[in-house]
């Protein structure tokens, strides 16, 4: 089985790819990406906040579109959206969804080998990055590596938001 974070599996997000261009509304990202025609209750208010660069807490129930949430204002800004999740599956789960819909996504979890994981933070601390979502476990979040490579990824202007 191939790695989930190889560069050479997953397709950047660019309209070169058929993708949404960057100066599309959210909505033409949650129809042309998502295929849906408008926001859950909620969402849209999530996503503004978002876009603005401003702290939110949101509790939605399983299954309610967290991932709506964060993605479509994570592909309508330029750079890295990190994603802080406990569960392996569902960033498993998350990663082969996005790559799907041909966006760049990659993951570091305990479970990596060392160089698996400094491959995917080499990409991370370039200038030009592809990815689009980077998701981590908490205990890597807080190991020194992740801690570089975010403080990298922040003065190269690639970091758009943190989630947890």
């Amino acid at each position: 089985m191939t790695p989930l974070h190889d560069t050479a599996e997953a397709m950047a997000y660019t309209t070169e790819n058929n993708c949404v261009e960057s100066n599309n509304t959210v909505l033409d990202i949650l129809n042309n990406v998502f295929g849906y025609q408008s926001f859950r209750s909620g969402q849209q208010e999530v996503v503004e906040c978002l876009l603005q660069d401003r702290d939110c807490l949101v509790i939605i129930p399983t299954g309610g579109g967290k991932t709506v949430c964060y993605c479509v204002p994570g592909l309508a800004n330029k750079g890295v959206t990190v994603v802080v999740s406990p569960l392996l599956s569902l960033i498993n789960d998350q990663i082969q969804r996005l790559r799907s819909k041909g966006i760049n996504a990659s993951f570091v979890n305990s479970k990596l080998t060392q160089e698996e994981r400094e491959t995917v933070f080499h990409e991370l601390s370039k200038s030009n990055t592809t990815y689009k979502f980077f998701y981590v476990t908490p205990e890597v979040a807080l190991s020194s590596l992740t801690m570089d490579a975010l403080q990298t990824m922040s003065a190269n202007g690639n970091l758009t938001s943190t989630l947890y």
